[in-house]
């Protein structure tokens, strides 16, 4: 690649410090952009050139450009000897100034063309020698320089070859419409023809048959019959005409209809073709990079292993306690332990994390000096593959913009592989990996990623991913970069559950999933399935069927540590005659505290939330029983339904804000309801969430003392009371039914509070099913307008408690 290179100084100019270009196409770097007599500072609006000298390509101040002719006096000595002076200085390699430090990218990125980068740190003990990765570095940059270089080249080709099917394909269409209108035109000439040639005969005919019939004797009548005849005959020329260019004016618009809609659909079926292309381009050179990465990968690993005879390093199967690193691969195993042995909080990570996160936010000139900047603070194999993942998922290579010209001894260089779209978060980690001596494959299979729904089969290509298995403490980990990256957030914003933020400053902060870092095998066959079983880590294969039965969980449903209470339920689950299907989640005893969760149901085929203008919430029943989370669903109708369960955790303190809460899916199932003998109606449209009294009690402290179950059988009149164990100010208490006015059940409902009981009473206007919905507040609680609580008047911020399901009979 041709680089400019600056007037002055002759080295080269990148564009963050270029000036130009100027007289004859010449550039500058910024420093270098000075008067030339006095060394003076330049911008683009107070240098100047020499008019008397055509061939001078130096540029002055205003004070010093040339304004006579070449025998006028040469200007002052002193002032020539502090242009040179200034110059000199900048030549002999003195330290920038303040001023200096914008071309510090360029000082960095030309250290790159030297045979290899100048060692700048301090002399630390590392086991690989440093200028043997380096050269090695090299070599394999060289090799990326001939496979990109190639690329391009078959890209440019492929274009050429592409344009002029295309330009052929558009010439041979367009003139194949243009005579077939042409064809028109001659038989609308011809038909023109014939009327007239025809009109004529019959008129003459017409004509001699008056004469033969009248002759003498009607000569003046016959005189006006033919002067009537004559304008006759004008008018069906006139009408012959009129027909003619209409129908020359349709003939017109269908040629031009036709035309936009031949264009219209070259134009989709190039752009089809050129994606298509791309899609070849893409797969073929990422199986290149691939192939290459993994050739390199064994070459720095036999470096690694070659300096580890040199330093008499143990290999690990000639020690028992397995704390050397192999110098091969070993086969693919199930871990010795879980990963909550290896780490339980993220905490253990912090110091790399946070090496991680500052390493990020500088350009490295190469993979070696990356991996020696990231891994200063590891002392374990962990930690080393730890701070990998963390220096990608906070890259954020996906939001990543290069310039169209990017040059591979830049400091972005190194990355360019993700410019060109044929490397990836996996192939990047596996070379990464390599540079630090770890073992890393990269695996390919199915999973259940974007587009997946609860049934689906893999038939198809669709789905198709690929992930990591590092070898880390003696065992093979999953590692899935791509999944475990977040977006950049405000640091005012919560962070989503299940995630964890590290931030670098007052108002940004990375999210990251620590959940798909040394992922277990027994979790992570949830998600993905490999093409080669030995890959799943497991003591007993799955197959493919059976990772589709698999019920759909995302990362959330392990990081809460919940589990199904039945072990064999599938992603498919079957109601009954009646329309009945069940889903229950159990807990964790940390979790149950906290943790809420929340549901939504639609038809599986379409994004219809409604069934005869009802939400399909109100076909679902969410109860807590012990430390288990039941979902009852009764489909109003035969057919299949998707039920999404979404799950946070919060705290009493957050809840009784009364700001919104964000829910993240842990779940999804498919409803298969085929036989319906029962016509449901849906439930009392009551505040969404859960039933019964465990959610008043989790958040708010209040102890049932009546009914401890979601639903009451109750006759005309019903006592609900709660014991309080911490003051609350104010109760309110709503009262819904189908198909009943709510301002006439205002009155049925009332609330008393005495010492620390409180008591709600209902006198039921009619038998029948209805909803009871509890607010209330803390006394602490700041005075607001009533959200979500009618009947309240806006005395205070109401929050909701808790909500019964209520039979009545006489």
């Amino acid at each position: 690649m041709v680089k400019e290179l600056c007037f002055r100084c002759k080295r080269p100019v990148y564009p963050t410090d270029k000036v130009g270009p100027l007289k004859d196409g010449i550039f500058f770097h910024h420093g270098c952009f000075k008067c030339y007599i006095c060394g003076s500072r330049l911008t683009l609006r107070t240098y100047c050139h020499n008019r008397n000298r055509i061939d001078d390509q130096e540029v002055y101040c205003v004070n010093h450009v040339p304004q006579a002719g070449p025998h006028d006096p040469i200007p002052h000595r002193s002032n020539l000897l502090q242009g040179y002076e200034a110059e000199s200085s900048l030549r002999n390699g003195l330290s920038p100034t303040v001023g200096d430090m914008k071309i510090q990218h360029a000082l960095n990125a030309t250290e790159l063309q030297k045979p290899y980068p100048k060692i700048n740190h301090p002399g630390a003990r590392y086991l690989l020698d440093y200028d043997a990765q380096t050269r090695l570095e090299l070599i394999h940059r060289q090799q990326e320089d001939n496979m990109y270089r190639r690329f391009s080249q078959q890209r440019i080709e492929d274009e050429r070859q592409f344009t002029e099917e295309s330009k052929e394909e558009w010439e041979k269409a367009l003139s194949e419409l243009a005579k077939r209108y042409d064809r028109n035109s001659q038989k609308s000439s011809k038909a023109r023809d014939d009327l007239i040639r025809h009109l004529t005969v019959k008129r003459e005919n017409e004509r001699e048959t008056m004469r033969q019939r009248w002759k003498e004797r009607e000569r003046s009548i016959t005189a006006d019959l033919v002067d009537k005849q004559s304008k006759e005959m004008i008018d069906l020329f006139k009408q012959a005409r009129l027909s003619l260019a209409k129908r020359y004016d349709r003939n017109s618009q269908k040629s031009s209809k036709a035309r936009d809609d031949l264009i219209r659909h070259l134009t989709v079926k190039r752009e089809n073709e050129r994606e298509t292309m791309r899609q070849r381009w893409k797969e073929r050179e990422r199986s290149i990079t691939a192939d290459l990465v993994d050739k390199q990968s064994k070459e720095m690993i036999d470096l690694f292993k070659q300096a580890r005879l040199t330093n008499n390093v143990q290999e690990v199967d000639q020690k028992d306690d397995g704390s050397s690193y192999p110098s091969t691969p070993p086969p693919p195993l199930p871990p010795n332990d879980r990963k909550r042995d290896v780490y339980s909080e993220i905490s253990t990570f912090e110091i790399v994390d946070q090496t991680a996160v500052t390493v990020a936010q500088s350009e490295q000139r190469s993979f070696t000096d990356l991996i020696r900047a990231l891994t200063q603070n590891c002392k374990t194999d962990v930690e080393v593959a730890r701070a990998i993942y963390r220096w990608i998922t906070v890259k954020n290579l996906n939001l990543m913009e290069f310039d169209q010209e990017l040059d591979p001894n830049t400091p972005m260089g190194i990355l360019r592989g993700i410019k060109f779209g044929t490397e990836s978060y996996h192939v990047l980690f596996k070379r990464l990996c390599s540079y630090a001596g770890l073992h890393c494959v990269v695996i390919k299979g199915y999973s259940k990623s974007a587009g997946y729904q609860p049934g689906m089969k893999f038939d198809t290509g669709r789905f198709r991913n690929t992930w990591n298995a590092v070898y880390l403490g003696g065992s093979w980990r999953f590692v899935q970069c791509n999944w475990g990256a977040r977006h950049l957030v405000n640091a005012r914003d919560v962070p989503m559950a299940g995630s964890r933020a590290i931030g670098h400053s007052e108002s940004l902060r990375y999210e990251y999933d620590d959940h798909y870092f040394m992922t277990d095998p027994e979790e992570f066959i949830y998600e993905f399935f490999p093409s080669q079983p030995e890959w799943q880590l497991l003591k007993r294969k799955v197959t493919l069927q059976e990772f589709e039965d698999l019920p759909f969980v995302r990362s959330l449903f392990f990081h809460y540590r919940l589990s199904f209470a039945d072990a064999n339920i599938h992603a498919i689950v079957p109601a009954d005659k009646s329309g009945a299907a069940t889903v229950a989640i159990n807990m964790s005893p940390e979790c149950t505290k906290n943790l809420i969760f929340h549901y939504n149901l639609r038809f599986y085929d379409s994004d219809e939330t409604e069934f005869n203008h009802v939400n399909l919430k109100r076909f679902v029943m969410q109860s807590t029983v012990g430390h288990s989370a039941i979902f009852r669903v009764h489909t109003p109708c035969r057919g299949d339904f998707l039920l999404d369960i979404f799950a946070n955790a919060v705290s009493p303190g957050e809840y009784l804000t009364g700001q919104p809460l964000k829910f993240k899916s842990v779940c999804k199932f498919k409803l298969v309801c085929t036989e319906l003998n029962v016509i449901m109606v849906p439930l009392p449209e009551c505040s969404s969430g859960e039933w019964g009294p465990t959610k008043s009690f989790r958040l708010f402290g209040m102890i049932p003392l009546s009914h401890e179950d979601a639903i009451i059988n109750a006759g005309p009149e019903l006592e609900i009371r709660f014991r309080m164990t911490r003051p609350l100010a104010e109760f309110v208490a709503t009262l819904r039914k189908n198909f009943l006015d709510e301002r006439r059940l205002e009155r049925c409902v009332t609330t008393t509070i005495r010492a620390d009981v409180v008591a709600v009473r209902i006198v039921f206007p009619e038998e029948g099913q209805y909803g009871l919905d509890l607010y209330t507040r803390e006394e602490t609680a700041p005075a607001k307008k009533t959200v979500g609580a009618p009947g309240s008047s806006g005395r205070a911020l109401l929050t909701h408690c808790c909500k019964y399901l209520i039979n009545t009979r006489p």
